[in-house]
């Protein structure tokens, strides 16, 4: 599953890939944000509305991108037993 996660990125921010260093790290920022959203385990559609508006807002990002992020960060999440395997 982390796999899906790590081709998002590769895609969007390996060297040549058509988006600059800004974009990735809105793509990153992005996704901080929907994991701050879904850490409590209370997840409201407000907080999701708020950080989706951010990303859209603050971090120029496309509805499109922030579609691909959410769907690949809550695989990712429903896999996952511990933190390990994102802070290695």
């Amino acid at each position: 599953m982390l796999d899906a996660v790590l081709a998002f990125f590769e895609r969007r921010i390996a060297p040549g890939a058509r988006h600059d260093d800004d974009h990735a790290l809105a793509l990153a920022g992005c996704a901080l944000l929907f994991e701050m959203v879904r850490i409590d385990a209370d997840d409201q559609p407000v907080e999701r509305e708020v950080a989706r508006r951010v990303a859209v807002t603050h971090l120029g990002l496309a509805e499109g991108d922030i579609d691909e992020i959410l769907v690949l960060a809550e695989r990712q999440a429903a896999h996952a037993t511990d933190y390990y395997q994102f802070t290695r």
